[in-house]
């Protein structure tokens, strides 16, 4: 085989690699956004609650938890971008779209991107 073909088979694993890591990324962010939503959600609950009744420490722990894989996605996220072959072009949003894999765009076309 010629070196040029197995450079060549070296850059299509390295993109589909980095596709998969991309994808990986803007699935997690989608969640951690939709996690912080949640956040917020719960707060509002909780701050309608009697302070120290059961249901105010219920929401506090559900905050607690979702707050620690708020923590957790962050980490991913960089650590999945460390591994990324080179920079990318491309933003999350260029890959999942400006409201994520829920954009209607997306949904309309059947692309993550909103692109036909």
């Amino acid at each position: 085989m010629a070196e040029s073909q197995r450079r060549d088979r070296a850059e299509d694993r390295t993109e589909a690699a980095d596709s998969r890591k991309r994808d990986q990324i803007a699935d997690d962010s989608d969640e951690l956004l939709d996690a912080i939503d949640s956040i917020h959600r719960l707060e509002e609950e909780k701050r309608r609650e009697p302070m120290s009744s059961p249901a105010f420490h219920e929401r506090a722990t559900q905050i607690e938890q979702t707050a620690r894989r708020v923590f957790g996605l962050s980490r991913t996220q960089r650590e999945v971008g460390d591994m990324l072959s080179k920079q990318q072009e491309e933003s999350i949003d260029d890959e999942a779209g400006p409201h994520g894999r829920d954009d209607p765009a997306a949904q309309a076309t059947g692309s993550p991107k909103g692109a036909a």
